[in-house]
Parts: C-alpha cells; structure tokens; sequence
C-alpha cells in the first residue's frame, strides 16, 4: 500500500501533468480533455468500492460502460455523493464541470473562456474548491502578480481578483488540475476502504 507521502507526490505529479497538459489544448480542447480525466478517476474510485464483476472480464463490466447503469458520468457523480464517496462540493463542482463539457462539446458552440456565462461557472468552482486552491495557490506566491494580490486581498483572494489577473482559461486550468489530482486521492482512499472491508469478512 502506499504511504501517505508517496500518494502526495503522484497527487502533485498529476496536478503539474494536468495542468501542463491543459496549457497545450484549444478551450474546448481543454474542457473536454479535464472532464475526461475526472471521469476516469470516478469511474476507477466507484469500480474499487464495488465489488468485482461476478462475471469476471470475459463480457465486461454489467454496471460500468456506455449503456450500463452507471455507464454516464451524471449518474456516477450522483452516485459517488450517495455513497459517500465525495463531499457535496465536489458533487456540484462535477456537475458544472459536465455541463460545461457539454456545452463546448457541441461543434456548433461559439463559447470561449470569456463568454459571461462560462465565467460565472469558473467562478463558482473556484468558490466550490477554495480550500484546495488556496493551499495551491499559497505555494506559488513567488509568482509577483499572485503575491500582489495576496496583499491587497490580505490573504483572502476572491474569484473575481483572481479572474481579472489569471484570466479564466489559466484559471480552469488550475481548478481543472486541482479536481483531478482530489479524485486521485479518493481512489486511494476507496481502496484502503476495500481491503478493511474485505478483511472483516
């Protein structure tokens, strides 16, 4: 199993990959391919709860996959929070993080990270996730702009301050980061989970 150190590290690791990664991307691009990431942590977090398929691998998994009963991300979301599984910030910073790539997913979508709306929902992540990107944040204040606005904030940084000097795609990025490597660590959590359960049969 691993310790406690070593999943902080892959959880920097994947947030530095994510958010390197996300750099590299169109807007739309880069929402889709966060959305993506999150989901596949889900789904991993959800498949080490359950117990396995009593078919094995031979036909795939009954409950997971596209046209299974937990094969759409809406349902794994709903069903994370039911079990537990994640706190009712994550449960909603999902969801808008959904609608969002729904929304820019549609090739007829002329939304940018600057459109009013798209805004409003990267403020309100961030709003959602302040206790994760406050220590993140914390830790990148040689960044001059950043600890400017730590000291005209007093320490308090609000969702527009950050907006107006990050912009909102760097902004995305950060959350997007963020949310991805928490998910990497409830998946680790998930499996301490089984293997006590497991031993208590």
């Amino acid at each position: 199993m691993d310790s406690a150190s070593e999943i902080n590290h892959r959880m920097a690791e994947a947030f530095l990959r994510v958010s390197d990664e996300l750099r590299g991307e169109s807007e739309r691009g880069a929402i889709i391919l966060a959305f993506a990431w999150m989901e596949e942590e889900l789904t991993r977090a959800l498949k080490k709860f359950c117990l396995p398929s009593p078919h094995g691998s031979e036909k795939g998994d009954e409950l997971f996959g596209v046209g299974r009963p937990i094969g759409d991300a809406a349902t794994k979301i709903d069903l994370a929070f039911r079990l537990g599984l994640i706190h009712r910030h994550t449960h909603k910073s999902l969801h808008i993080l959904r609608k969002l790539r729904n929304d820019f997913a549609h090739m007829s979508s002329r939304l940018t990270f600057e459109t009013d709306s798209v805004r409003d929902r990267v403020s309100t992540l961030f709003e959602l996730q302040k206790d994760m990107t406050d220590a993140i944040l914390t830790s990148t204040r040689e960044n001059p702009d950043i600890a400017a606005l730590f000291h005209a904030q007093e320490g308090k940084i609000s969702p527009q301050a950050l907006l107006s000097v990050l912009g909102t795609n760097a902004l995305f990025h950060i959350l997007a980061a963020t949310i991805v490597s928490g998910l990497m660590y409830l998946t680790h959590d998930v499996s301490q989970v089984c293997h006590t359960a497991a031993g208590q049969q």
